[in-house]
Parts: structure tokens; sequence; C-alpha cells
């Protein structure tokens, strides 16, 4: 499934960029990338299963895709960036739980993106442990969600 993407203005000064700390939990399947020579990116090191625009673009597969779109300074940060070593195309679902930072400028436009290339949502099991499914500390409900889901908390916004 996909879901309609939701676009926020950010605040602050139009004059000013802020660096904006971002906390991800959540459940999803891994997507994989490719660098700008179109090679399959083998690992993400920057901040596991994160990933910006200029290091790499989402190659075209049936998995989920978690994304933030800044208008200015223009660049997609990609959520659920996995390598091609983490197996994120067997269709399982991972726990996330990981902080990375995002640049935004004063009163630009921030879209939230959710796209699943075969639109079926895998289904929250722990495969490799025949398992329930996972539960994200602090996220609710803590029970477990029966599908994927990822939540964005702002943890800090630091004027540049």
């Amino acid at each position: 499934m996909s879901l309609p993407p939701t676009t926020l203005t950010f605040g602050g000064d139009p004059q000013s960029t802020y660096k904006v700390t971002l906390r991800f939990r959540g459940v999803t399947e891994g997507h994989t990338f490719s660098d700008s020579n179109n090679q399959k990116i083998a690992t993400v090191t920057l901040v596991p299963y994160f990933l910006d625009s200029a290091q790499g673009h989402p190659n075209q597969d049936d998995h989920a895709l978690f994304s933030i779109d800044v208008a200015q300074p223009q660049k997609i940060y990609y959520a659920n960036a996995f390598s091609t070593v983490d197996g994120a195309a067997d269709h399982r679902v991972y726990p996330l739980d990981y902080m990375a930072d995002i640049t935004v400028q004063g009163g630009a436009s921030v879209t939230l993106k959710f796209a699943d290339g075969n639109n079926i949502q895998t289904q929250n099991l722990d495969f490799a442990n025949d398992a329930g499914p996972f539960v994200v500390d602090g996220v609710p409900p803590a029970a477990g969600f029966d599908g994927e889901f990822l939540q964005i908390d702002v943890v800090s916004v630091t004027q540049q």
C-alpha cells in the first residue's frame, strides 16, 4: 500500500538553515539503493539505514520506501536504506531505532512519503527466530503492530 504524501511547512527564519535531529523507530522492510554509477550500495556508512539523495537513489523494486523530501536545501532523505548485505530483498521486516540529522531552511516545505512497490505490506514477524511481532520500545501499541510502521520524532533543532 502507498499513502498520500504529508507536507508540512518548517518554521524559523527563511534566511537561516537548521540542523534537525530526528529519531526513527519502527518496523520496516529494507530498500536497496545504488550510487551515481548505478552500482548497488554494499554498505550504508553514515548512519545505518539512513541515506540521502546525494549518496544514492532507490532501486526499482517491490519493497517499502520511507522518505523525507526537503524543498530547501533540496534533498531527499531515505529512512529504510539497507545495504545489499542486510538481506533487504527477502521481504522480511526489521526493527529500527536510530537518530540522524537533516538540514532544512526556515519556511521550507518538508514532505513525508511512504510507498510500496508491490502494494503489499509485509507482516510484522521475526522470521529468523520464528517469533511474534517485533515491539519497538516507546512506540505504541506496545503489543506490536501487524505490519510496517515508522515513527519519526524531532529530538532537537539547531540554527546553523
